[in-house]
């Protein structure tokens, strides 16, 4: 798959997440049966949740269909899977259905706007295409870190076979006392 069909597909799931019940045009919605009692606006926001965990299986299943052939596409959704249940999306989608139901909409509202920029950021990790030069860049920084990192244990570990030398040997750290 190449970065523009993996973000075409990437765009139609985000389209199946629009707030409110909005309509992709062309496409016609079948209504979701109402709960007796329940708001419109909350089984809407019920929905844009079910969509959310559909949406992640469909993610890691995708993956686990590329991860032979296209390993990098699978790895950005296996990324993307990742950030989305670290955000919590989904739990959090439940909880503004459950303020909508008790009438907090402004809170409700505050917490779409949060989850809206998680989402946001999903679809960059899903459409990102670096390129290699900047992919070995970030390896070549990655590596400089494990390389400082094991410089400053040598360091320590000098430092600490000199402090155990001296107590092997207390004759010698006698004699350097007294010297």
């Amino acid at each position: 798959m190449r970065p523009k069909a993996l973000l075409m597909a990437a765009m139609l799931a985000a389209g199946s997440l629009l707030p409110h019940g909005a309509a992709i045009p062309g496409e016609g919605q079948t209504p979701q049966p109402q709960q007796e009692g329940r708001s419109p606006l909350a089984a809407r926001q019920e929905n844009v949740a079910n969509k959310m965990s559909d949406l992640d299986a469909r993610m890691a299943r995708l993956a686990d269909i590329l991860k032979r052939t296209e390993p990098e596409h699978a790895a950005r959704l296996v990324e993307g899977v990742r950030v989305s249940r670290e955000a919590m999306i989904r739990g959090r989608m439940e909880r503004i259905c459950k303020a909508i139901e008790k009438g907090y909409l402004s809170e409700a509202g505050d917490e779409q706007d949060r989850v809206i920029g998680d989402l946001k950021k999903l679809l960059e990790i899903l459409t990102e295409d670096k390129s290699e030069m900047d992919r070995l860049r970030e390896e070549i920084r990655r590596l400089e870190d494990w390389l400082r990192k094991v410089q400053n244990l040598a360091t320590e570990e000098k430092i600490q076979k000199r402090e155990t030398d001296k107590v092997s040997d207390p004759q010698a750290a006698i004699r350097d006392i007294d010297a």
